[in-house]
C-alpha cells in the first residue's frame, strides 16, 4: 500500500499536469463531483454478496 506522502506527491504531480494542460481547479472539482455521483449509483446497483462461513 502506498504511504500518504507518496500518494500526496502523486496527486501534486497529477494536478500540475492538469494545470499545464489548462484544466482549472474548478474543472477538476466538477469532474470528481460528477463522477463520484455516478460511482455511488453503480455501487448501489451492485448485488450484495454474502459469504457463508466455511
Amino acid at each position: 500500500m502506498a504511504n500518504f506522502e507518496q500518494l500526496d506527491q502523486e496527486w501534486i504531480e497529477l494536478m500540475k499536469e492538469a494545470r499545464d494542460l489548462g484544466i482549472s481547479i474548478q474543472e477538476v472539482k466538477d469532474y470528481f463531483q460528477r463522477n463520484s455521483a455516478k460511482l455511488t449509483e453503480k455501487e448501489e446497483a451492485l448485488p450484495t454478496i454474502r459469504l457463508l462461513p466455511s
